[in-house]
């Protein structure tokens, strides 16, 4: 095949262009074609390394908590055998078991979305595929994040208060509230990072059908 040169729109060393017939011939993968793939494969990278230190900062905070389960056990086991055996209850133990359990339950909540274990509407979820889960994922990320959004404003306000005046609880043992009333926004903003990491991993199931494992 014979044919002439002709000025390529991209560089000589991207591509060499020859005209035969009329018709134009590019032979070699150009460099602005393969340019894309590696800024999609960096910008692939990054969003795998967020999502795994999103993931991590998940896991680190569920092992914390999972001594909160412990504590609220010996707490209550405490008060029952001081209860039952000794005549001589306390008065802080259903109080402080409460503010373990309300701590454990709000932080608890990133942990758990990491893994998938909230509750679904099964009808409608469990029965699709990795890729169609993730659609549906997408699709209701705006309701969680205005939800997340709502919890960390309003908690915030709410938690601000009683740390301006450092609220004690109206029992006898007045306890400080200002400490688990801060774990309102707290929580709310770990659930809500891990939600953004969760989007992401849906995107990419989406994109590729590969994502980070649960």
């Amino acid at each position: 095949m014979t044919g002439k040169a002709a000025p390529a729109a991209f560089p000589a060393f991207a591509c060499a262009v020859f005209e035969c017939g009329g018709i134009r011939i590019c032979r070699g993968k150009a460099v602005w074609q393969r340019l894309p793939e590696a800024v999609r494969s960096e910008k692939g990278e990054k969003m795998r390394s967020f999502i795994r230190g999103v993931n991590k900062i998940s896991e680190v905070s569920g092992s914390i908590l999972m001594w909160f389960a412990w504590i609220l056990t010996l707490i209550i086991m405490w008060e029952v055998i001081a209860r039952t055996f000794f005549n001589h209850p306390t008065v802080w133990a259903h109080e402080l078991s409460g503010m373990v359990f309300g701590a454990l339950s709000i932080l608890g909540g990133a942990y758990t979305l990491r893994y998938k274990g909230h509750v679904n509407m099964d009808l409608f979820y469990i029965n699709r595929t990795p890729r169609g889960k993730a659609i549906m994922d997408v699709i209701t990320f705006p309701f969680f994040f205005v939800f997340c959004l709502t919890i960390i404003w309003l908690g915030w306000e709410f938690a601000w208060r009683s740390v301006q005046i450092l609220e004690l609880s109206q029992s006898d043992w007045a306890p400080p509230l200002w400490p688990i009333k801060l774990t309102i926004p707290l929580g709310a903003l770990l659930l809500l990072i891990q939600g953004i990491a969760n989007l992401l991993n849906d995107i990419m199931i989406i994109k590729t059908g590969e994502g980070e494992s649960y």
